[in-house]
């Protein structure tokens, strides 16, 4: 489900997502392209290679042997077609979703960005950037003053004095940047932390579609290597079975399921 977020200043609602997603449709559509690169091969090609020989002197347990080996190799090719095209929708459906993402927050985040303004926005950026200090800062008092209790070290007092100082200043840029902030206007300040809100809650979700593409092209490409490992074991055995029977001929009778085909673009 695509990401709405939703940012609320002056009675005004705006629902917003999105940011340049650009570069996933071209990483989805270069997956998609790739697929079949040295993995389709025609089944009627495969099975006349196979099918060319026949039985002189009816089955054996070698040809038996053979036989079963085939069809799990068969299996196996498969079942990995069905997953390749299976991921091949995942990443049409994932760059569908980054394309959505991109053009609603072309358009809700413009109006966010316009009505909170050039200096508005920058205001609230410093702010937000200072909070985030002065959040360090304390975290690095608490664990300098754990240290302090426990030992009478000069240096560990010397520490936990230089983070008192750190923490002091720290809150002192962010109540500045809180007064810039302000001097904007309530409204336009509101509009502002809308915007960067809002811009989070997408770029969490733009993360999360990165994670879900690269997780699908890696299960693509060993599907993919699944798919061909066992391509070229059916033509290894088909090779062992001609050798075997001196270029003779023999019918293999066992074959892919029904409506299995191998994987596509």
């Amino acid at each position: 489900m695509i990401m709405a977020g939703i940012g609320v200043a002056s009675g005004r609602t705006w629902a917003v997502v999105g940011d340049d997603v650009s570069s996933a449709a071209s990483c989805c559509g270069s997956a998609r392209s790739s697929v079949a690169d040295g993995v389709t091969v025609a089944g009627d090609e495969l099975w006349a290679t196979l099918s060319s020989s026949e039985s002189e002197a009816g089955d054996d347990d070698g040809d038996e042997a053979t036989a079963c080996d085939i069809q799990q190799h068969l299996d196996c090719m498969n079942a990995a077609s069905d997953e390749v095209n299976a991921l091949q929708r995942a990443l049409a459906e994932h760059a569908e979703r980054r394309r959505a993402l991109e053009a609603v927050w072309a358009s809700g985040g413009a109006r966010l960005a316009g009505a909170a303004g050039r200096e508005g926005l920058l205001a609230a950026r410093a702010c937000a950037l200072q909070s985030q200090y002065c959040h360090a800062a304390q975290e690095a008092v608490a664990a300098a003053s754990a240290r302090y209790s426990v030992s009478s070290a000069a240096g560990a007092a010397q520490e936990h004095a230089a983070c008192l100082a750190q923490w002091r200043d720290a809150q002192g840029r962010l109540a500045e940047s809180r007064r810039r902030l302000e001097a904007c206007g309530a409204e336009v300040a509101a509009y502002a932390c809308d915007y960067l809100e809002t811009e989070a809650l997408y770029r969490d979700e733009l993360a999360e579609i990165d994670g879900l593409v690269a997780a699908s092209a890696m299960r693509l490409c060993e599907a993919k290597t699944r798919y061909r490992s066992a391509m070229d074991a059916l033509e290894a055995l088909s090779e062992e079975l001609h050798a075997r029977r001196g270029g003779g001929a023999g019918r293999i009778t066992c074959g892919p399921r029904d409506g299995a085909i191998a994987p596509t673009n």
